[in-house]
C-alpha cells in the first residue's frame, strides 16, 4: 500500500513539475512576443507625409506626389517602387550587360535611402497605372545612404524581410481619376 501511495505522490509531483514547466515556457514565449512588438514599435518612429499630410496606409494618391520622411528613425528608412522596370536602366548603366546577365542581382527602383531631405517625385510614369510604394526602417541601411530616384542593383526587399521593420505601403496613380 505504501508503494502505491509513493507512486501516487511521485505522479502528483511530476504533474506539478510539468505544469510549472509548461507555464514557464508559455511566459517565456509571451515575453519574446512582447519584446518583438516593442522593437517593432521602436522602429515605427517614422512617418511619411504625402503632399504635407500624414500618409494613410494603402491609400491611393494622385500623381505627381511629393513626400517627406519625418520622425526619429527617418535616416533609417528606404522607400522603393517595385513597379518600375529597371531593365532599360540596367542595359544603359551596367557596362552594356543584358539584364539577364548580371549575376542574377535584382534591381529595384529606390526613391530614397537614408536621406529624408532628398526625395524623388512619385509619378507612376510607366508600367501599371497605379504603383504600390513601400517604405521600411532598417537597423542598418542595406544600400548606401543617398541613393534616390534610381535603380539600385542588389537591393532585394524580399531577401531583407528579417532586417526591415515597420513596412508601410501606399499607392500612387498616374491619373487622379484612378484613385477611387
Amino acid at each position: 500500500m505504501s508503494s502505491t501511495r509513493n507512486m501516487s505522490t511521485i505522479s502528483t509531483t511530476s504533474a506539478s513539475f510539468y505544469g510549472i514547466l509548461l507555464v514557464l515556457i508559455l511566459l517565456s514565449s509571451s515575453l519574446q512576443i512582447v519584446m518583438a512588438n516593442e522593437q517593432e514599435e521602436e522602429f515605427c518612429k517614422y512617418d511619411i507625409l504625402i503632399d504635407n499630410k500624414s500618409m494613410i496606409v494603402d491609400k491611393c494618391y494622385p500623381s505627381p506626389a511629393s513626400y517627406q520622411i519625418t520622425g526619429q528613425y527617418k535616416h533609417n528608412v528606404v522607400v522603393w517602387n517595385p513597379n518600375v522596370s529597371c531593365a532599360s536602366y540596367s542595359k544603359h548603366n551596367n557596362n552594356n550587360n543584358d539584364n539577364n546577365n548580371n549575376d542574377n542581382k535584382k534591381m529595384m527602383y529606390v526613391h530614397s535611402s537614408g536621406l529624408p531631405e532628398r526625395v524623388y517625385p512619385m509619378t507612376a510614369g510607366s508600367g501599371p497605372y497605379i504603383h504600390t510604394y513601400y517604405a521600411a526602417a532598417f537597423d542598418v541601411l542595406p544600400i548606401p545612404v543617398g541613393f534616390y530616384g534610381t535603380c539600385v542593383e542588389g537591393f532585394d526587399p524580399e531577401l531583407l524581410q528579417d532586417q526591415q521593420h515597420c513596412t508601410k505601403t501606399f499607392r500612387i496613380a498616374r491619373n487622379p481619376n484612378l484613385c477611387q
